[in-house]
């Protein structure tokens, strides 16, 4: 029994070394550069339905793109609201397929800096959902 357990012992130490090939593979994949460009050109074909979704409204589509943080196609839109009284500028980025907001910035009553502070800061998140 003690000769038995000796190999035994070694070939289960030896197991737990050995690489998965599954995993091997799996990892390769995940390696693969994604082609943004390719991915952008599709999430453009959505433009023209989003835009007869939004005509007539103060709401319009300014930027169409391809996310790899959310792997998905996102919309930027920008809602400029202007009277004697009351002033809005609204920016909100969305999924073009769950139409769910990501991120949303708004300047009610914009006062110069105050809505250039937002913008900035809307931009910033933009660049993070791009790269």
């Amino acid at each position: 029994m003690k000769k038995l357990l000796s190999p035994l012992l070694a070939i289960f130490l030896l197991a737990g070394c050995a690489t998965n090939p599954i995993k091997s593979n799996e990892a390769k994949k995940e390696i693969k550069p994604i082609d943004t460009f390719e991915r952008n050109l599709e999430c453009q074909k959505f433009r023209e339905k989003l835009e007869k979704d939004f005509s007539g409204s103060e709401t319009k589509i300014n930027a169409i793109f391809y996310s790899p943080k959310t792997n998905s196609c996102l919309y930027n839109t920008v809602l400029v609201i202007l009277s004697k009284e009351y002033s809005y500028v609204g920016w909100e980025l969305l999924d073009v397929f769950t139409n769910k907001t990501i991120e949303y910035f708004d300047s009610p009553n914009t006062g110069g800096e105050n809505t250039v502070s937002s913008l900035e800061k809307f931009k910033s998140k933009m660049e993070e959902y791009r790269n």
